[in-house]
């Protein structure tokens, strides 16, 4: 899709009239409305200009900047050559003359937008739309002579026009013969996605085979903005005047990249991170360990050579009392099979591991 697809101006030197075409999207996926209307200026004022209009709508800002310009020359002929829906349906009230084949549509409906934000955020948006269908209606009232009340039921209908029916109401002046229509020109159309009463022989005509699969849903403008954003930050690849087909097979073919999760782990840092947890905690038990054995040290240097070796010197001492009459310590010194001194000791090892019991008498 190249950037200017949907509209072109013939200005020739030598041509009595200038010729205009408007037969896409109006606005982003375009141009925007500074770029066509800085070259609306290089055709002369008393220069009358053929527009040609086939387009599902847009933007509304590009669209009204569009029509009052158009409106101001006052020497637009408007030919509707399949569709002038939503924001093209307002430019075409800026013909001086509107002609439309009796199989062409025209389309009038309530401007929509979208926001994030809070409760104000919300009512902003709303008293903001609230204007901008005034300025929609404006344009209808001048054309049809209408009165805004029976302007806004069609528009809160999303009403749809035939050829015939346009004239009979004022938003065209003259009925051509019926024209072969493009049925699949807007089949991905994010603009016409969510409308309601589409007519049948627009839209739903089966697509050519090499037609996109699956319509993208309907996005705005802002919306789209970002996905391109994010698309391209995260390395979709595609040209910048690819067309919406293109975008969206780049984006359904994208693969993030494989992540090497042995590389990863053999990372410096995060090796250095597990090394120092480890070296805290094996020196923390190591530090148990030793006093365990200081202690274990002291319990055996007592059992075997009493509270005298226990205090620095080395006399054994016999255990000849009656075991009631031992203390927990003697009872566990002379038990000889080392299975039976384990439950012994696991049995009263708080007792055993007081040293205050054993060093007694060394003092």
């Amino acid at each position: 899709m190249s950037r200017k697809s949907w509209y072109h101006i013939k200005n020739a030197a030598d041509a009595p009239t200038a010729e205009i075409s408007i037969h896409d999207e109006i606005g982003f996926w375009g141009v925007t409305a500074k770029d066509f209307l800085d070259e609306l200026k290089s055709i002369p004022a008393n220069r009358p200009i053929a527009l040609s209009l086939h387009s599902p709508g847009g933007e509304v800002f590009d669209g009204l900047a569009i029509y009052h310009a158009l409106k101001a020359r006052g020497n637009v002929n408007v030919r509707i050559e399949g569709l002038a829906a939503s924001m093209a349906s307002v430019i075409a009230m800026a013909g001086t003359r509107i002609e439309m084949p009796r199989n062409a549509y025209l389309m009038i409906h309530n401007p929509s937008g979208v926001a994030m934000g809070d409760a104000a955020d919300m009512r902003q948006l709303a008293d903001l739309l609230d204007k901008l269908k005034g300025s929609l209606i404006a344009a209808y009232r001048d054309r049809t002579k209408k009165s805004d009340e029976d302007l806004t039921a069609m528009m809160d209908a999303e009403t749809w026009l035939t050829g015939e029916e346009a004239v009979a109401q004022g938003f065209a002046d003259e009925l051509t013969d019926a024209v072969a229509l493009s049925a699949s020109a807007f089949k991905s159309s994010r603009l016409t996605a969510h409308l309601t009463h589409r007519p049948a022989a627009l839209f739903d005509t089966p697509a050519s085979s090499t037609a996109h699969a699956d319509s993208p849903p309907y996005l705005n403008p802002a919306q789209m903005k970002a996905l391109l954003a994010l698309a391209k930050k995260i390395g979709i690849a595609f040209a910048d005047n690819a067309s919406e087909d293109e975008i969206c097979n780049a984006i359904e073919a994208w693969q993030p990249p494989a992540k090497n999760v042995v590389i990863d782990f053999e990372d410096a840092d995060v090796k250095a991170a597990f090394a120092a947890r480890i070296t805290d905690a094996t020196a923390a038990e190591k530090a148990k360990i030793i006093a365990l054995e200081g202690e274990l040290a002291n319990i055996k240097a007592l059992i075997t050579h009493g509270a005298a070796a226990a205090a620095g010197g080395a006399a054994a001492v016999a255990h000849a009392k009656p075991k009631e009459q031992m203390t927990i310590a003697e009872q566990y010194a002379v038990i000889t099979d080392a299975a039976e001194r384990t439950r012994f000791f696991n049995k009263h090892r708080e007792e055993l591991r007081k040293p205050s019991n054993f060093f007694a008498a060394a003092a």
